[in-house]
């Protein structure tokens, strides 16, 4: 199940706001719930196509920066808010280090540390 709903319901709120995953979660309308899943279904379609061109921009630069250090550290303003996280454990999984992803230069800014422990 969390593979399955959890990341469709959680795309509503990277792309937009989370209201279109409360309204299917909440509807006795079987036609509306249809109609709901299948924007959420097309959210997430978007969710992973953002996902994949944010980390086809971070990916290069993390290979730069661990030349010289431990540390990963991807900004910027290409970035969508709403997938900074997933980038950045993305990376985390696939270099082991430490990473941090911001799309810098937009206000507010969103950003994801990660951490190993000691």
């Amino acid at each position: 199940m969390s593979y399955t709903i959890s990341p469709r319901l959680n795309a509503a709120g990277r792309l937009e706001h989370a209201m279109t995953s409360y309204h299917l979660l909440m509807t006795p309308r079987p036609d509306r719930a249809e109609a709901l899943a299948a924007k959420l279904e097309e959210q997430n379609r978007q969710r992973q196509v953002l996902t994949e061109k944010t980390l086809s921009i971070a990916h290069p630069l993390a290979l730069l920066q661990l030349q010289d250090s431990r540390l990963i550290f991807v900004a910027s303003t290409d970035y969508p808010s709403g997938v900074v996280g997933l980038v950045a454990n993305r990376l985390m999984e696939e270099f082991i280090a430490p990473p941090s992803s911001s799309n810098s230069a937009r206000r507010p800014v969103a950003a994801r540390c990660g951490a190993f422990p000691r």
